[in-house]
């Protein structure tokens, strides 16, 4: 397969290149006066590449082209998420992120090759035309929910998105609100009508993003961390997009392209507000904010506009949006059209409690710094548009619809109003408002620890699968560190060697005959090799032993030469050189023979030389037993059959290293060259260290 340049701007590739646009200039203005001087540059080169990786992920009909770009939005996201790379919590938050959504992206991989080898397409377009059913669309609908799922925080893999908010607010409200979270509900939006009646898919991702948005409104209501509490609103936030787009009512999905364009610019202006706040007093907490609004005004009013929206008040544009969601999961999904409500009263009951903080009283008095206009500029020109969408609903139809109609032109039937009527969806929203305020009004004095930077989230599966390594090595170190380190050498070269030969020995036809043939130079390699390793062994002088070991390597790469591997030897020789170089190097300011406590003790000379011979013995074992197993193939044949057709070269060899196994050879040149560069560098000059000079490293 071949990543091909396909790209294709529909009405809601269209809208999300607006997304990125619309809420990329006021991040990056923002990120110029509020991230620190010396990562400043770094973090809004990295803002950049992201946007043109979102631009090329929500455009691209190839489908290893958005893969490409879907793993590009991984890796900067860790870029930036560890921004402040010498806090510990930065780091494991940046960690912790990368491993979610990179599990997701291969998972991901894997569901396009199944696609493309079911359907027989290469194309986004291809293989929602073909449709896919059977086994195969089981398989892509489990591993695109999974795909969704690590990408757009949904339950059980969330955990990483509150340990995200450690990056600057600008990286919050860039890749954490509007953009990145954002591919995840796009996928599943583009998705929806390919795996669309498939159990799986219907039944897992209503129970996930339920899930995530109940969850998420829960811990949000009882952060008080104002930044963890905008993260906790943005799992769920997520779950309601993810349960709307998801839906087969094509009623509801202009509900949901309008719900996607909502939650990203208020949430963007949330993230950048919080920034704000934190650099004008210093402060997050909720309790240190009260009646802040009061006090600052503009800041006050900004943030209570897009907290209205998500919690689909009038007259913003949450509100037409989640209106005409509500209507058609009404008609069509009553299931998912419940949870919805039921998700609304926990969005109103944080919104409530957000409002309440920043107009209520007493008025906080914390010192309210001076701040660059950029920085409350954005978040207003962002809840503008909130408003703007809302009141002029027309304009904001307009835009949901061409979203929506890309996925099915069905959905062009509902429109968005201002005003619905008396009719069901909105008699629930009313009730899912006041409920949420006594809600918030009930409990939301409870205490619970925040997700927020500088502190460590609860233990989870993915916490335990990234410490999984260190727990064994530590555990490793704690039975090892008793005994000395030539005991632990000894003790993993036996159980290797007797792992390897045992098995061999019960089975008397596991071994092939060793026809070691009458070339001489053969004979002659074999012999400087056992020489070599006798002379390593039994010789006092630590520079005999070094140059003997030598020997053993150097008679390997004639060994090569005579059975035709030139390659092979050209590696081993430039290897072996770095490798005897760096041992003499080191032995300068070594004594000149080894300590010789155990040469009056045979029989620890006797345990070394048998732990020796089974060692040795194992690996020749080993390397005969999968020399046993190879069976002519027609490979050959086959290659050169397409050598010329596929290859291009009339020369089998040539085209055997360039093209068939052209990542073996890229691999063979690579380690020549680090053993080229070493071998140069340990013969500079200033690298030697003569009696009268020490050692220098320039």
């Amino acid at each position: 397969m071949t990543i091909g340049l396909d790209l294709a701007v529909d009405g809601l590739a269209g809208v999300m290149l607006g997304l990125i646009v619309v809420a990329g200039i006021p991040v990056l203005a923002h990120a110029r006066r509020s991230v620190a001087a010396e990562h400043r540059r770094r973090v809004q080169g990295l803002l950049v590449v992201f946007a043109a990786a979102m631009a090329v992920l929500v455009t691209a009909d190839d489908l290893l082209l958005l893969y490409l770009a879907w793993e590009i939005t991984s890796v900067v996201s860790f870029l930036l998420i560890g921004t402040t790379h010498t806090a510990a919590y930065a780091r494991e938050a940046a960690r912790r992120a990368l491993f979610v959504t990179g599990a997701g992206g291969l998972a991901l991989l894997v569901a396009i090759l199944v696609l493309v080898q079911s359907t027989g397409e290469r194309t986004l377009s291809g293989v929602l035309a073909a449709g896919i059913q059977g086994t195969e669309g089981v398989v892509v609908a489990a591993l695109v929910l999974l795909a969704v799922a690590t990408k757009s925080a949904q339950w059980p893999l969330h955990r990483w998105l509150p340990g995200a908010m450690a990056a600057p607010a600008p990286v919050s409200a860039f890749l954490h609100s509007a953009t990145m979270v954002k591919a995840g509900v796009y996928l599943a939006l583009r998705i929806s009508p390919l795996l669309a009646g498939v159990a799986l898919w219907d039944t897992a991702i209503v129970v996930v993003s339920a899930v995530s948005l109940l969850l998420g409104g829960w811990r949000a209501l009882r952060a008080e961390d104002l930044k963890a509490l905008f993260a906790w609103s943005t799992i769920s936030q997520l779950g309601m997009l993810v349960l709307v787009v998801s839906a087969p009512v094509p009623k509801a999905l202009l509900g949901g392209a309008a719900l996607v364009v909502a939650h990203a610019l208020a949430k963007s202006a949330l993230f950048l507000s919080v920034g704000t706040i934190d650099a004008a007093t210093g402060t997050r907490r909720l309790d240190d904010l009260v009646g802040l609004g009061r006090r600052w005004p503009v800041v006050g009013v900004t943030v209570t506009i897009a907290v209205a929206s998500l919690a689909g008040m009038a007259p913003t544009y949450g509100f037409v949006a989640k209106e005409a969601a509500l209507a058609g999961l009404l008609s069509g999904d009553p299931v998912r059209a419940w949870v919805l409500v039921a998700g609304s009263v926990l969005s109103a009951a944080y919104a409530w409690r957000v409002t309440t903080m920043l107009w209520g009283r007493p008025v906080t008095k914390v010192s309210i710094d001076r701040v660059p206009r950029a920085m409350v500029a954005g978040p207003v020109g962002l809840v503008g548009l909130v408003t703007v969408l809302g009141t002029i609903w027309p304009l904001g139809d307009a835009v949901a619809n061409a979203a929506a109609t890309s996925v099915s032109a069905k959905a062009g039937e509902a429109h968005l109003v201002l005003w619905p009527g008396l009719v069901p969806a909105l008699g629930l929203s009313v009730l899912s408002l006041a409920a949420g305020v006594a809600l918030a009004t009930a409990v939301g004095r409870l205490r619970a620890p925040d997700v927020a930077p500088g502190t460590t989230p609860p233990v989870d599966v993915v916490g335990m699968l990234l410490d999984l390594p260190g727990r064994l090595g530590r555990g490793l170190e704690l039975v090892l560190r008793p005994t000395a380190s030539d005991r632990t050498v000894g003790i993993l070269l036996l159980a290797a060697g007797l792992a390897t030969l045992l098995p061999t020995l019960g089975d008397t036809g596991a071994l092939p005959t060793v026809d070691l043939g009458g070339d001489p130079v053969v004979w002659a390699a074999m012999l400087a090799v056992l020489a070599g390793a006798g002379v390593a062994v039994v010789t006092p002088q630590r520079f005999s032993s070094v140059l003997s070991v030598g020997v053993v390597g150097f008679a390997m790469v004639g060994w090569f030469v005579r059975i035709g591997a030139p390659d092979l030897a050209l590696t081993q020789a430039l290897v072996e050189t770095v490798i005897v170089l760096a041992f003499l190097l080191a032995l300068r300011r070594a004594p000149a023979t080894p300590s010789r406590r155990d040469a009056t003790r045979p029989v620890a000379l006797t345990v070394r030389g048998a732990v020796a011979v089974a060692a040795g013995l194992g690996a020749a074992a080993l390397a005969l037993a999968v020399s046993s197993t190879q069976r002519i193939s027609d490979v050959g044949a086959r290659v050169a059959d397409r050598a010329i057709p596929d290859g291009g070269g009339r020369n089998i060899v040539n085209v055997i290293l360039t093209d068939v196994r052209a990542l073996d050879t890229l691999g063979e040149i690579t380690v020549v060259g680090v053993a080229a560069l070493g071998v140069l560098r340990l013969l500079t000059p200033d690298r030697i260290q003569t009696p009268d000079r020490p050692l220098e490293v320039r």
